[in-house]
């Protein structure tokens, strides 16, 4: 069937574009091999009417990128953000379109899960379940004084899992006044296991919660003000693969004192948001890996949360956690930014070019 008119072909690239010479670093050769393997992927990207990015960083690496291997054959405007680029026989005749759109959620998705009542109050249960203070004892006594970390993501090296856990034990180290009052509460859903390199990683993985348990584990006892008694079996790290449907994971949001969102690298990182949005009264850990770090400082939002330059540097990444235990950050403008700025009106930008 024959269009009536032309159509367009848009490519939104959810991923960082970070391209380094390590991609191909195991090829001999692998410096030609690498600029091959560039070209043919900027090439293709080129060839479509439009194309997406999460970050202004990712669309002026691939512009760096562009421009290194077409040289003078380029032509480059500049449209209200969008950077337009022309290579003959490349792009199509008008050009192709790079835009900057990161990608979001369904705000309501979410909050209307955050606030029903019976959601919110098992939000409260599911915190005195946890081996972190605030405590209730049988008589509804409250303890004070701990915080809940709380991290989701894929069990996947590119999340810093291991990093997040290893600077969490640091923490603990650097101030024995929170062993026993602070949980990190992770969950990893395990669905690449199958693959060698995910095995051997996943493997390595899981015995350090448990060894950090062992070091830091207390048993002890708190009298309230009645005088009645509360055994404490702490435990600092609550570690699981299995992952939760969307109500438990909201649950696990409104329990949370802090979130941990610290990846390697991520294109976006959707998590941060649902974060945000579910419990704007909690305090955030972003590393730089995290598109949605890079989303907020150009936005003029980044001191909003607590950043974490190096996630491999565990001193550092301990401090961090600390400065969100004694200087909390409230996530709350974060919220009402992203309340503005959901799904519809990212479709709306991305497919149609409307503000």
């Amino acid at each position: 069937m024959k269009a009536k008119e032309p159509f367009e072909l848009g490519f939104f690239l959810h991923t960082p574009f970070n391209l380094t010479e390590n991609f191909v670093e195991k090829f001999e050769n692998f410096e030609e091999k690498f600029n091959n393997l560039t070209k043919e992927i900027i090439k293709a990207m080129l060839s479509f009417d439009k194309v997406g990015f999460q970050t202004n960083k990712d669309r002026d690496i691939f512009v760096k990128w562009a421009k290194h291997f077409y040289k003078k054959k380029l032509h480059k405007t500049i449209s209200k953000n969008i950077i337009i680029i022309k290579i003959e026989n490349i792009t199509p005749k008008k050009g192709c379109n790079l835009g900057v759109y990161p990608a979001t959620i369904k705000i309501d998705d979410f909050t209307s899960i955050a606030e029903k009542e019976e959601i919110i109050n098992e939000a409260k249960k599911l915190r005195d379940d946890v081996d972190v203070y605030p405590r209730k004892s049988e008589n509804g006594k409250h303890f004070g004084g701990g915080k809940l970390f709380f991290g989701v993501e894929r069990f996947d090296y590119t999340k810093g899992i291991k990093e997040k856990l290893r600077a969490f034990e640091k923490y603990l180290e650097d101030h024995p006044d929170r062993v026993g009052k602070d949980v990190l509460y992770q969950i990893a859903q395990d669905n690449r296991g199958g693959i060698g390199s995910f095995k051997i990683y996943h493997d390595e993985i899981k015995e350090i919660p448990d060894e950090i348990n062992k070091k830091f584990q207390q048993t002890f006892y708190l009298t309230d003000k009645d005088g009645q008694g509360i055994e404490i079996n702490y435990k600092p790290i609550i570690f699981e693969t299995k992952g939760v449907n969307r109500e438990e994971l909201v649950k696990r949001y409104l329990a949370m004192d802090i979130g941990v969102v610290t990846p390697v690298m991520d294109g976006m990182n959707l998590v941060v948001k649902e974060m945000i949005v579910c419990n704007p009264d909690a305090a955030l850990i972003l590393s730089e890996g995290a598109g949605t770090h890079h989303q907020f400082t150009e936005n003029k939002l980044g001191h909003n949360y607590h950043l974490v330059q190096d996630i491999e540097d565990a001193e550092a990444f301990a401090q961090v956690m600390h400065e969100a235990v004694t200087q909390p950050k409230k996530v709350a403008e974060l919220s009402e930014y992203l309340k503005e700025n959901g799904v519809e009106k990212w479709s709306n930008e991305f497919l149609y070019g409307k503000k």
